[in-house]
């Protein structure tokens, strides 16, 4: 019998990006969109679902989107997520007015767009201990933040995000985004000029799109491609682990935190 050989797996030199937008302004569309449409980038819109309407009314880049607006931009291969019925502090909240803004949220967006809603984007980043289980009940599978951090799917609704917003350099990303095989990049809105803090301007967008696209080693997914892709690279590391120590501590590690499993708040 021949011994099995456990050879190193290599992963290559690729970072993986996913561009998310909150909020789900009308600049996304207006600014944002013809850019990464060009460049065939995907991306990720969270959406806000009492904001939503049939037809645009107002123009400003304040706005938010249509429902023809956002169809057409899932048709082009985009993807969307819930960030909540009405954007409010989800930690504040009772468990019947947390269960409207995390589950209904998501059946909103389901019925009106005919896709299944996996991903949720906390309001102002923010969850706790007794937020998490509603997640899970809710049939999501990713939850992201705005806290800094390493992408680890090994703990699906805590996942960090890196926010690009006015003043941000573009080699700033870069050097972020090339630290990292996984980057979650969020920005509100794309205008013109800048005027608010959680502005980013057209120029500056158009300059680190242009600059990300050229490194031959970056990468852009969805936020659910990402996760496939973190998962099915942890999966070949732990199946390549010789040591059987090392193996079951990697299983270990997979294991669902007991938080998210908690009985919900009354």
């Amino acid at each position: 019998m021949f011994p099995i050989l456990f050879l190193p797996f290599a992963f290559g030199d690729t970072n993986y990006v996913a561009i998310n937008f909150d909020d789900g302004y009308y600049a996304v569309y207006k600014y944002a969109y013809p850019i990464l449409k060009q460049e065939k980038i995907p991306f990720t819109i969270g959406i806000i679902t009492k904001t939503l309407s049939w037809s645009r009314r107002n123009f400003s880049p304040y706005s938010y989107l249509t429902i023809p607006e956002i169809k057409e931009m899932l048709a082009a291969g985009c993807e969307i997520a819930s960030h909540s019925r009405t954007h409010r502090h989800l930690t504040k909240l009772d468990s019947a007015t947390l269960w409207e803004e995390v589950y209904h949220s998501k059946k909103e967006l389901e019925s009106i767009f005919q896709k299944e809603v996996k991903i949720f984007i906390y309001p102002y980043g923010r969850y706790d201990q007794d937020v998490l289980p509603f997640l899970s009940l809710s049939g999501y599978l990713l939850g992201r933040s705005v806290g800094w951090g390493e992408v680890n799917f090994f703990s699906p609704y805590r996942l960090p995000a890196r926010e690009v917003r006015r003043g941000t350099k573009a080699e700033e990303i870069l050097q972020y985004v090339k630290r990292h095989r996984f980057t979650i990049l969020f920005f509100h809105r794309i205008v013109p000029e800048a005027k608010y803090f959680t502005d980013y301007s057209v120029r500056d967008f158009q300059n680190l799109i242009s600059l990300l696209k050229r490194q031959l080693d970056i990468k852009f997914l969805t936020l659910e491609a990402v996760s496939q892709k973190w998962w099915r690279e942890k999966l070949e590391e732990i199946l390549l682990v010789a040591d059987e120590k090392k193996r079951r501590a990697l299983f270990q590690e997979m294991r669902v935190p007991n938080d998210i499993l908690r009985p919900h708040r009354k």
